[in-house]
């Protein structure tokens, strides 16, 4: 905070007297204890250890044991608002983020902009002696300012950390990530095949922050905000852990509901009075019409699933293991493959998949092999899961072939340009 001179200003300097407290750094009252603020992405009431869930959280835990457990949150069940709340103690809409950011609507209540009045906790710790950091995921940056010739003032470093390190917008590869250092994109330090994963990658780096300043300043509080994406989609667990809890989750989200809920009682966390709800609570309203409640809104009863729709219930996602990656070289061909239970082998060449070439090359893979079908200048190509196109960001230089790639029931999720080598795409197999 801004304080006053109280010096004294002559014209000769040695009847003057200089006074430095304006211009000092912000020291932090003695004994002001570090902040370790953890937000875990989509993970649900009901999911870790210290509320009754099965997901073990040791650690957690130890600290929820010898401290409090708060039952009591106003949810605003979206990525964007509630990370705004969190950091700013006020309501989503007083933040300009009643919905994400990449769904801003232009009006003061959803603009994707949190107003300069509306402080974040690490504008404020700054303010009074704290270090402050970030990693992980940040989801509080509009899309017209997501690109490295905007203004960047709802970037970290806009809003009071001062590092970052982590990812922008609401979800990437945990393999492959879009790391953002700071203020600038940075290449992952190592690849899969070597051991990375983007929440080891946080951690070393949170760690790093924190050695950098109290190798000067010991006794300096920080706080410090960590955010992994790894809960969130693409539910990228690595296979240790997802070995660790594989059938754990088999006896289906029903059986899961009524023990977690009885687990919850005995500890306090819910009353003893509280009714478990059905899982399709308003599946017995209507529309204005007459409408049914929507079908893809509805949960279906685990013994009505078969097995193949059991293997991938919700519950069970941690447990699932990743989508292969593939990487191809500059004529198409298969390199290698890790992940998942596509990685190792080549893909069958009647099923379509696609992949780009470290050239810019579009191949489309089929029952007659590769076939070159476009030459693109750093263009990256979404695709749903089941192969619908979702948007391109670049141009193609030059055709190659007749058939439109955007109309290829291919297998790709997302294309993820490499600058060093043949590019590495995300892929999962065609069922």
């Amino acid at each position: 905070m801004s304080k006053p001179f109280r010096g004294t200003i002559n014209i000769d300097i040695k009847d003057s007297t200089p006074d430095w407290e304006p211009y000092a750094q912000p020291m932090a009252a003695e004994g002001a204890p570090s902040v370790l603020y953890i937000v875990l992405d989509d993970v649900g009431f009901s999911a870790m250890e210290p509320f009754g869930g099965l997901i073990e959280t040791p650690n957690i835990k130890r600290i929820a044991d010898r401290g409090l457990i708060y039952t009591n949150f106003h949810t605003t069940a979206l990525c964007s608002p509630t990370r705004s709340c969190l950091l700013t103690g006020r309501n989503h809409t007083t933040n300009g983020m009643a919905c994400i950011t990449e769904a801003s609507s232009g009006y003061p209540n959803a603009n994707g902009h949190i107003p300069g009045e509306c402080a974040l906790i690490p504008e404020v710790l700054g303010e009074r002696g704290f270090n402050t950091y970030m990693v992980g995921k940040w989801h509080l940056c509009p899309e017209d300012e997501m690109n490295l010739a905007s203004i960047k003032r709802d970037w970290p470093l806009g809003r009071g950390f001062e590092r970052f390190y982590g990812f922008l917008g609401a979800e990437t590869n945990q393999w492959y990530p879009d790391l953002v250092y700071d203020n600038h994109p940075v290449e992952q330090p190592s690849l899969p095949d070597e051991g990375y994963h983007f929440s080891v990658d946080i951690t070393d780096k949170a760690i790093s922050f924190i050695h950098d300043a109290k190798a000067v300043a010991p006794e300096k509080p920080f706080f410090l905000y960590y955010c992994p994406g790894a809960a969130h989609a693409p539910h990228h667990a690595p296979k240790e852990w997802a070995d660790k809890y594989k059938g754990r989750f088999d006896m289906g989200y029903e059986v899961y509901r009524e023990q977690v809920f009885a687990k919850q009682k005995k500890l306090g966390i819910i009353p003893e009075y509280a009714e478990l709800s059905p899982i399709n609570p308003y599946i017995d309203l209507k529309g204005p019409n007459g409408q049914p409640w929507p079908a893809l809104d509805t949960v279906r009863p685990w013994d009505s699933l078969n097995d193949d729709e059991k293997a991938k219930n919700p519950e069970a996602e941690c447990c699932r293991e990743a989508p292969p990656v593939m990487e191809f070289d500059a004529a198409g061909n298969y390199i290698q493959g890790w992940g998942g239970e596509g990685a190792g082998y080549e893909w069958p060449k009647d099923e379509h998949a696609i992949h780009i070439d470290y050239k810019g090359n579009v191949w489309i893979s089929s029952a007659g092999g590769p076939r070159l079908r476009e030459r693109t200048e750093n263009m990256i190509l979404k695709f749903t899961q089941q192969g619908k196109f979702l948007m391109q960001i670049g141009k193609p230089a030059q055709s190659k072939g007749s058939n439109d790639v955007t109309n290829v029931k291919g297998a790709a999720k997302m294309v993820i340009v490499s600058k060093t080598g043949p590019l590495v795409m995300e892929m999962s197999p065609l069922r």
